[in-house]
């Protein structure tokens, strides 16, 4: 049997997203979201591909998802014959390659290490395990427990906003393997793209001098905000100020009408579990993280994954199955 693998018509969207779709006990829903967000132009149809026998029968799909800041996803391929995945997987990544990415990811809902094979045979790395926890925003938190001060981002600089994430990131323990794979730009670039028209990010003070930044962003159902990134600079940590800020987080979720507060954190950060455990979060799922850094990417990830061709930090939106929107990872 001979199998062509290409964009997939538009003709082809419906079977296409069915065998995409198909290791869910429903994948209904998630077929008629791909659907709609592929003929509004949300998903670019570039990135969805199809391995065709001659007479128009799919047998295997997959969807590449370009995002801003140098960054893309994708939803992996399922087939019974490798060589149809690796040429999927090969497409998906040139493709996000040449739409300028440096890094893509994928995260694979626990339990699903079989569909992460043609992900490693095509260069990826499982580079850890992302924690997913909630908290539920009802209970009450003092508006003004600490010497910590909230500025909304509209007030302040960007440069100077961009300059405190991303000392922030110095010795952080979440996904190090992303280490110098994109600019400062990109990385902000990246947070932008999933904040929406008015970012709700807050640089944090302690007697007006910068400490961290707080970055919130809708999360996967209307009734969620989720904890984009929380990050504090060296000279300001071991000193409670991660939890004051979590717990801002929290009030700021719940004054927004969010019922719950979402993060993701990285299995090997345990200080920053131990804290949000603190603040009465609790686990809710765990996914696998896979990274392609393509030679764009710099640092030592990126050479790594430039010598490991046989085969910053993690964006927590989502897991890897149920479309959502073109700005966030497909979400299970």
């Amino acid at each position: 049997m001979r199998v062509r693998v290409g964009i997939a018509s538009r003709p082809a969207w419906p079977a296409a997203a069915g065998v995409l779709f198909a290791h869910l006990p429903d994948p209904s829903e998630s077929v008629r979201n791909l659907l709609a967000l592929l003929r509004s132009g949300e998903i670019e149809p570039g990135g969805f591909f199809a391995a065709t026998d001659e007479s128009g029968t799919v047998h295997s799909a997959t969807l590449a998802i370009p995002q801003p800041g140098g960054q893309g996803q994708l939803l992996p391929p399922a087939s019974a014959d490798p060589e149809i995945e690796d040429q999927l997987v090969s497409a998906a990544c040139g493709w996000l390659a040449g739409r300028g990415a440096k890094v893509t990811q994928v995260n694979l809902p626990e339990g699903e290490i079989r569909r992460g094979e043609s992900l490693v045979r095509g260069g990826f790395r499982r580079v850890t395990r992302m924690l997913h926890l909630a908290v539920a925003t009802g209970k009450a938190i003092p508006e003004n427990e600490s010497v910590l001060r909230l500025r909304p981002y509209a007030e302040i600089d960007a440069k100077r906003f961009a300059g405190v994430l991303i000392s922030s990131y110095t010795d952080t323990l979440d996904c190090v393997e992303l280490d110098g794979a994109r600019t400062s730009a990109e990385i902000l670039a990246g947070y932008r793209g999933t904040a929406g028209r008015t970012p709700q990010w807050f640089l944090a003070e302690v007697a007006d001098e910068p400490a961290g930044v707080l970055l919130l962003s809708s999360g996967d159902r209307p009734d969620e905000r989720e904890i984009a990134y929380l990050g504090i600079i060296p000279g300001f940590r071991r000193r409670g100020l991660g939890a004051a800020l979590t717990r801002a987080a929290i009030r700021l979720a719940g004054a927004g009408g969010a019922m719950r507060l979402t993060l993701g954190v990285d299995e090997r950060n345990g200080p920053a579990i131990r804290m949000y455990e603190s603040q009465e979060f609790q686990l809710i799922s765990r996914s696998d993280v896979y990274l392609k850094i393509g030679p764009g990417g710099r640092g030592p990830a990126a050479k790594e994954s430039e010598e490991s061709q046989s085969g910053a930090r993690v964006e927590t939106g989502g897991g890897s199955d149920a479309v959502g929107v073109a700005t966030r990872p497909p979400t299970a």
